[in-house]
Formats: C-alpha cells, sequence, structure tokens
C-alpha cells in the first residue's frame, strides 16, 4: 500500500508557500522585499482585489485567521485511507496516523496526542473527500474553574470593555483570543454538544501524483452536517450594502497612494539591494518588536545599516582565530559601504513597505467591522476583565494559472508586536 508518507518529497514543495502550520505566509507590504517590483505590483493587486471582493464580482477571497491550535493535517491519502496529523506531517520525516497506535507512538505524552485522537475520532464523520489543513479550536476536555483553554467553559466575565456583564457565555481559549458565544445565538447549542471544532483553512489535492494546493478556504456547507464536529465559517460574508462602507475617500486615497509608489519603485536598484532584503525583513521585526515600525524611513535606513555591523560583529566574536574573525570584519565593512551607498534605494524600499501597510491596515479597518457583529465573539483577557479585540487577522487567496496564492492581512503594530512579545512567531 503506498501510504502518505512516500508523498512528502512533493509536498514539502509547496509548504513553504502557507503558513500557520505551515512555515510562513508574507505580509503584504513585504512582497516588494520578496519580489521587487513585481511584488510591488501584487501587492497593489492584492489590494485592488479585497476592495471588489466587497463591491463588485471577483473570485477573489478572504477569510479570516483564526487563533487555533495545533495545525491538523487530515483526510484521505491517495489510496483512501483516512489520517490525521499535526504540522509534522510536512517534516523530513513526517508523522502520519492512521491509528490511535499511530499517533501513540509519533507523539507519547498528553497534549498533542489528545487532540489528534480525537481528530481522529471525530473528524471522519464529516465526509471529507480530499486532504485539508485546518487550525483545531476547541473539544470537551476537562477545564479548571476559572481558566480557559481548548476545553469548552460556561464563562460568566464580570467585566467586558469596562462595563459590567450579566450574560453568560460559551468559551474556549486554544491559543491567546478567547472565542466566546452566547448560548442562546445560533451557534450555541452546536458548539455545545459538539466534540470538537474545527477551522478548515486549507485544501489539497494529489494532481498526476503531486499533492498541491487547491485552495484556502472552504465553507461549512462542503461538509456533511455532524453533531460531533462544529466547523466554523473563515470566510467574511459580504455585508448588506458595502459600496456605503467603502468609501470614495478610501478609493481616492487608494489611488493617490498607488501613484506615489509606481513613482518611487522606478527609483530603486533592486539587483543591488536583493543580496540585503531577508535581512531588512528581520530588521523590519526589530522595529515591530520595539513599536516603531518605519515611524521615520530615514532614520530606519541608518539603523538597519547600524543593524548589518551588529550582527556583524557578532558573527566575529562567536569565531575564536584572528583570522577568522579579520574575514568577517572585512565583509562587515563591505556590506556597510554598499549600503551606505544604497541608503537611498533602501529608503525607497522602507517608504513603499510603510505605504502598503499604511493601505492594508485601512483595509483592515474596514473587514474588522464587517465582522465585529459577528455571533462568535472574540476577547484578550486582561487584570480588569474581557477586552474585545478583532480577529487576529485575514487573508486573501485567489486560484488562478500560476496556482493558489495568499497573502496575510494583519495589522503588525497590534497583532504581530503583540506575538512577538508572548514568545509567538511574530508574524
Amino acid at each position: 500500500m503506498k501510504n502518505f508518507k512516500q508523498y512528502y518529497d512533493l509536498y514539502l514543495e509547496f509548504f513553504d508557500e502557507i503558513d500557520g502550520a505551515v512555515k510562513h505566509i508574507d505580509h503584504l507590504e513585504e512582497n516588494i522585499l520578496n519580489k521587487g517590483k513585481a511584488g510591488v505590483v501584487e501587492a497593489l493587486e492584492n489590494i485592488d482585489a479585497a476592495i471588489e471582493y466587497f463591491v463588485g464580482e471577483t473570485d477573489y477571497k478572504i477569510s479570516t485567521k483564526f487563533d487555533g491550535a495545533p495545525a491538523i493535517v487530515a483526510g484521505h491519502d491517495p489510496d483512501g485511507n483516512f489520517f490525521v496529523a499535526s504540522k509534522s506531517a510536512f517534516a523530513k520525516d513526517p508523522k502520519i496516523n492512521y491509528t490511535h497506535e499511530d499517533i501513540n507512538d509519533n507523539h507519547p505524552g498528553p497534549g498533542l496526542s489528545d487532540k489528534l485522537h480525537s481528530a481522529l475520532d471525530y473528524l471522519p464523520s464529516l465526509g471529507l473527500k480530499g486532504i485539508y489543513q485546518m487550525d483545531y479550536m476547541f473539544d470537551s476536555s476537562p477545564v479548571p474553574p476559572g481558566e480557559y483553554a481548548t476545553g469548552k467553559s460556561v464563562a460568566t466575565p464580570a467585566i467586558i470593555d469596562g462595563i459590567k456583564n450579566n450574560n453568560e457565555f460559551i468559551a474556549f481559549k486554544p491559543n491567546t483570543i478567547i472565542y466566546a458565544v452566547s448560548p442562546d445565538s445560533p451557534y450555541g447549542d452546536d458548539i455545545q454538544n459538539a466534540q470538537i471544532g474545527v477551522a478548515i483553512h486549507i485544501e489539497y489535492q494529489v494532481v498526476k501524483g503531486i499533492l498541491k494546493v487547491k485552495k484556502y478556504t472552504s465553507s461549512p456547507s462542503e461538509f456533511k452536517s455532524s453533531k460531533d464536529v462544529f466547523v466554523f465559517n473563515v470566510l467574511i460574508n459580504k455585508p448588506k450594502n458595502p459600496n456605503k462602507r467603502i468609501t470614495t475617500q478610501l478609493l481616492r486615497d487608494v489611488d493617490k497612494k498607488k501613484a506615489r509608489i509606481m513613482k518611487l519603485v522606478d527609483k530603486i536598484d533592486f539587483d543591488s539591494l536583493g543580496p540585503y532584503t531577508d535581512t531588512l525583513k528581520s530588521y523590519i521585526n526589530v522595529e515591530v518588536r520595539g513599536g516603531e515600525f518605519l515611524e521615520d524611513t530615514s532614520i530606519s535606513s541608518d539603523k538597519f545599516i547600524t543593524y548589518i555591523a551588529n550582527r556583524h560583529k557578532k558573527q566575529a566574536d562567536k569565531l575564536k582565530t584572528e583570522k577568522g574573525k579579520e574575514k568577517v570584519h572585512a565583509k562587515m565593512k563591505e556590506a556597510v559601504r554598499t549600503l551606505k551607498a544604497l541608503k537611498p534605494s533602501v529608503k525607497k524600499a522602507l517608504d513603499i513597505t510603510k505605504i502598503l501597510a499604511n493601505l492594508k491596515n485601512n483595509l483592515i479597518s474596514i473587514f474588522n467591522e464587517f465582522t465585529k457583529n459577528e455571533v462568535l465573539g472574540t476577547y484578550l483577557e486582561t487584570d480588569d476583565g474581557w477586552k474585545a479585540t478583532p480577529p487576529e487577522g485575514y487573508a486573501g487567496s485567489r486560484v488562478d494559472d500560476e496556482g493558489a496564492r495568499i497573502t496575510k492581512f494583519v495589522d503588525r503594530a497590534e497583532f504581530s508586536a503583540a506575538n512577538f512579545g508572548s514568545g509567538k512567531p511574530g508574524s
């Protein structure tokens, strides 16, 4: 029997393109550092497509990023055998579980194994026809009083957003965000009675023996109804009269900033900047951690050069021989010399990054408006009670002749900084 493990060389190829359980999805504004001018054009196309999603007809999809844990890969392998796995399905030595014995062998100890056992028991009831990647949102494991975890609990927080609260919720906290729903809501009974809950994001398919991404979003209606598994809707539903919410001012702002971006992009020496773009992305994350995020791109350009120099110095300090240290110092001097000459290009690249991020954040504020009245509430637990928070972020995706593509819409100043601070991958 040809099992799923035999395909890992094939799916490692595309696994780099995805996120979460996957390795990483880049922020929209990072496209310039990944692909140069072509990346800028792609970012602007995503912005246009996101607007079109609400005001016209398009195959572009916008989905909510759920803050679940762990990521689960499940479905039927090419021979029709049902399996479950964590993100280790995509490791060099993949751990694929067809039975409970496989789970015990591959994932000894509590925690992840408990969730995989539940997934193996209940996910087949959805009638999964392909292979899917999903966030594990809740189960029926016991939760200590006053605490929140993957298991569901009945919660009556005393304070919500500074206001005294008497309402009861069914609550679960798979990762950082508390999800809460009223027992009387349309979801209340279904969530309360379900054994597990999942948010299904990615569907894969095998084409001529090669595993590929089929699409990045799924609707609960695509699966069999199951009393044991609650499937969250990841897609943002189009609101009524969206044109009133997508304002003329926003559209003018988009056009104005797009024109400025295209003037800047033609003045950047991408060929010379190319060797430094990955390090520039790392530096930007430093600013995100510090709550700065390109407040002054001229200052950031200077700090980036210092950042490069310090990285080389740290590398040299780890070496034992003077010859090795001298070699690293020589590389440092060359890099600093090159980047000082490239500073105009660095600044313009950062200017474009900042403009794209601002456009993205404007769209996120609109997405938040469209989702804030959802039945499912999202909260952060603070010393002063619960604080309502928007979703972790959103993802825009489409499938075209080039395959399935996805772009992340996350407010880095808010969520990425928080994730860095909490030890989660910054994103």
